[in-house]
């Protein structure tokens, strides 16, 4: 599996094809039904992904931990679902 360390021919960092083809399958399914915006479903996957680490260990911004108050860890992921809703899901087709 490439890593960021590693030069490699392909600019993903994770396997998708072995690690993540039932998350991109379910975008790809939830895109076909209406649910979720089109775009390449793993570019979808990486947004998300991307979006949910904001205040995890591996963050660059702000590594939260366990001995925040439970209101702050709940506060974050309300903004965090919020969030991915509000991005992922379609816009409506103006009527005229």
């Amino acid at each position: 599996m490439p890593c960021r360390a590693q030069n490699s021919s392909s600019s993903r960092v994770a396997d998708a094809d072995r690690r993540d083809a039932a998350k991109l399958r379910a975008i790809a399914d939830a895109q076909t039904a209406g649910r979720i915006r089109p775009g390449d479903p793993f570019d979808v996957l990486a947004l998300v992904i991307a979006m949910s680490m904001a205040w995890s260990p591996v963050s660059n911004v702000y590594s939260a931990t366990a001995d925040e108050p439970p209101d702050h860890h709940t506060r974050r992921r309300t903004l965090l679902h919020e969030t991915v809703t509000r991005a992922l899901t379609p816009t409506p087709e103006p009527s005229n």
